[in-house]
């Protein structure tokens, strides 16, 4: 019996999933099972996988019937044997002594959750947030604190954490498959808190391939939006997990930072947007307003009271709220509630800071589409392009040397992928 299982969703990802397969196979921890759970792929991604599974008795694959990826991986978990789970998207790749690392730390600690550090892939391609967020420190927590959830780097990507079986089964924790963007946080929102010893470490064991998405500025406040609804989603599974596992009345002042945090911002960006511009918007901006009030009044008044008896400007954003709510109007997040909240949040100092240094950048950009390109920016340019190639070429490479080896053991030609 394996000590590791892996699990991987697979759709749609003939180009990467190759490449993630070969970095799990070098692991220089060998025991371990990699189980692919192929959730109706319409491209060659099953058969790249098959051939990995031909190669190597370590591989297993399990085809099923499109239901999203909350769905594939919670089959993966059913059917993994090993004593400890860890996730891997398939268009990712883990450092060859990931497994090794975290296995170590399991062995060492006795923890039930160890949460470790991730880059980008390329680096380039990231950003400040992402850096921070994919960045953890050293540190243990004996039962839940909520400085995990709330002040640690520790979420919201489940490739980061590895879980013993035995948590998950004795608490019943899967993925929600009604939430199809999101389902990490909400994941690890009740994760940890069941968790009776969870470990961060900082080693980096996950390169985590950044696709980029540059929208046009006119798409800004739809992406916003949507982004508003798909939190507001993810706001409202977590809040009927904490309310079936008890946990809401525990730390409702934590719960409403966070939810503010998660949502506010957006909606002011869209009202903005939305006076100015115009953008068709206003009756999905009221729709998103009223079913963050339905979450704070109805489906978590402890927010609310927390709100309340909190004072300052939680309590000014609440009785906004109620007030709104009395006139039976859709809410509004003035400038003032969010500059407000945004100060708090992050200090006077700090935020004062943060909003010298965004003119500073916004002044930089609309240099950048005047001045010419120094020398220096376009050798970065030149060096990053040389990058892009250079992972292009080891996509194609590892299919390539994938249809080498199963040629070679097989005597079989598995046609199709040649140069791709």
């Amino acid at each position: 019996m394996p000590l590791i299982s892996i699990v991987i969703p697979v759709y749609n990802v003939e180009r990467y999933v190759s490449l993630c397969l070969d970095s799990l196979r070098a692991q220089t921890f060998s025991d371990i099972e990699i189980i692919c759970v192929v959730d109706g792929a319409l491209d060659r991604s099953e058969s790249v996988v098959r051939m990995h599974e031909a190669l190597d008795e370590r591989v297993r694959v399990i085809s099923k019937e499109n239901g999203g990826v909350s769905s594939a991986r919670n089959a993966g978990i059913r059917a993994a044997s090993g004593k400890y789970i860890m996730f891997v998207d398939p268009d990712d790749c883990l450092d060859k002594n990931a497994c090794k690392v975290v296995f170590d730390t399991f062995q060492k600690t006795d923890a039930e959750v160890v949460t470790f550090g991730a880059q980008c892939l390329p680096a380039f391609d990231g950003n400040v947030w992402l850096a921070k967020c994919l960045s953890t420190r050293d540190v243990v927590y004996d039962g839940f604190d909520p400085a995990l959830l709330f002040e640690e780097n520790s979420h919201p990507y489940i490739w980061r954490s590895a879980v013993k079986k035995e948590l998950l089964l004795r608490e019943s924790i899967f993925f929600n498959e009604a939430i199809r963007f999101g389902e990490d946080e909400v994941f690890h929102f009740l994760l940890y808190p069941l968790s009776k010893k969870t470990v961060l470490i900082s080693d980096c064991l996950y390169y985590y391939r950044v696709i980029r998405d540059d929208s046009l500025m006119s798409s800004v406040a739809h992406d916003r939006i949507l982004k508003v609804k798909r939190h507001l989603k993810i706001a409202s599974a977590i809040f009927a997990d904490w309310k079936q596992r008890g946990l809401l009345d525990k730390y409702p002042e934590h719960m409403l930072d966070w939810l503010l945090e998660f949502v506010l911002f957006d909606i002011h960006c869209v009202q903005i947007f939305e006076d100015r511009e115009s953008c068709g918007l206003r009756d999905e901006l009221n729709e998103a307003s009223d079913a963050l009030l339905t979450l704070v009044f109805d489906v978590a008044p402890e927010l609310r009271d927390a709100g309340l008896s909190m004072g300052g400007i939680d309590a000014k954003i609440v009785v906004s709220m109620q007030e709104s709510r009395e006139k039976g109007v859709s809410w509004r997040c003035t400038k003032e509630l969010a500059d407000g909240f945004a100060k708090r949040l992050a200090g006077s100092k700090a935020y004062y800071k943060q909003k010298l240094g965004d003119r500073l950048a916004a002044f930089k950009r609309a240099l950048k589409g005047v001045l010419p390109l120094p020398a220096s920016s376009m050798q970065e340019y030149m060096m990053e392009n040389v990058e892009r190639e250079r992972i292009e070429r080891e996509l194609s490479d590892s299919l390539q040397l994938l249809q080498i080896e199963y040629d070679s053991k097989f005597g079989l030609k598995a046609a199709g992928f040649e140069g791709r």
